[in-house]
């Protein structure tokens, strides 16, 4: 029945070449999407050079790598982490550079407006209106830092024509780029984080392992990161093997973005972390989640937990190193006058 189809995307086919150029523009129309766009492309023109180094000289290689380890999938692992490393390389090499597209995409976005835009910022229950436009956003972009002191932000001055403090000015730095209409700056941050910090961008990961990194969520709506070392999380022997999980709170000093709107903190004190007992469903293999109701979850020996997100490997790394430079910490009695002059 045609009452059931949305009108907007019922073209005459004449029409249909400029509504996909015109719907193709819209979808690359910003700075990441153009990054991301010159990347693929990039990778495109790069194929033959790809395949060259992944070459069919060197199968025999992979395949006698693959018998050689006791878990045959580690070296799939292993390939799909070359290659990762292979296209990073190439796109570094590629000179792709968004730094030559800050100008255009400020002037495509507040030059074709005369009229200033203002942003409001609230302090204390105070609410300052700052005016915007291109020249400031580029004056912005364009200061050069002397020290680790300075602020790009000096120079911002309010409705009054006060110069606004810099600090407050940079706790919003988001918002002095974002026009209205668009989303809140805190969501908008949250987002950008989750692509820095999470590994599943692209879709939900079917049947993701436990791993380091790997975020939990309990009954009573708890959270905790899994610390354990890669290679103690890949082969589970049979009667299984202890897990050690940190604390998310509400507050402290390393930030994990849960989704586009939340956000916790893992709680580094070695008297918070928690142990917990896993088993594999079968030996010498990591421990695998269970689908119901379209959530993904792991059965421990104490209870069953939710899965959140797995956290990139690098991030993950450094949580594990916070924590572990946390628990080495050397405690000795000396000379409170002494001790005073170590904080001086």
């Amino acid at each position: 029945n045609i009452s059931f189809i949305t009108l907007s995307y019922i073209f005459p086919y004449d029409n249909l070449p400029d509504h996909i150029v015109t719907n193709f523009a819209l979808m690359t129309d910003g700075l990441l999407p153009n990054y991301a766009l010159s990347a693929i492309t990039e990778i495109r023109k790069s194929t033959s050079k790809i395949i060259g180094v992944f070459s069919k000289d060197i199968d025999s290689a992979y395949v006698g790598h693959r018998n050689l380890i006791p878990q045959p999938q580690d070296a799939t692992d292993m390939l799909n982490e070359m290659f990762g490393t292979a296209i990073t390389e190439l796109i570094e090499m590629s000179g792709i550079n968004p730094e030559f597209w800050l100008h255009d995409w400020i002037e495509y976005k507040y030059g074709e407006n005369p009229i200033k835009q203002e942003i409001e910022i609230t302090e204390n229950n105070q609410t300052v209106r700052i005016p915007i436009s291109a020249e400031i956003l580029s004056n912005i972009i364009d200061a050069q830092l002397v020290d680790q002191n300075d602020s790009r932000y000096k120079n911002i001055k309010d409705s009054t024509n006060k110069i606004f403090s810099p600090k407050k000015a940079q706790k919003h730095a988001t918002l002095f780029f974002s026009q209205a209409g668009e989303e809140d700056e805190n969501k908008l941050n949250h987002r950008f984080a989750l692509i820095t910090q999470n590994k599943n961008l692209f879709s939900e990961i079917t049947n993701p392992i436990l791993t380091q990194g790997t975020i939990l969520k309990d009954k009573d709506n708890k959270y905790y990161i899994c610390i354990q070392p890669i290679c103690d999380c890949a082969r589970v022997p049979a009667d299984g093997r202890n897990f050690i999980f940190l604390p998310l709170e509400d507050t402290g000093k390393i930030p994990v973005v849960l989704e586009a709107s939340s956000c916790k903190y893992v709680d580094l004190h070695p008297y918070k972390m928690r142990v917990l007992h896993f088993t594999p469903t079968f030996a010498d293999s990591p421990i695998i989640s269970v689908s119901r109701d379209n959530q993904l979850f792991f059965q421990s020996k104490e209870e069953e937990f939710q899965w959140i997100v797995t956290l990139k490997r690098i991030y993950a790394q450094r949580i594990t190193e916070a924590f572990s430079s946390n628990l080495s910490r050397v405690g000795i009695n000396i000379s409170e006058w002494l001790r005073a002059k170590e904080n001086q």
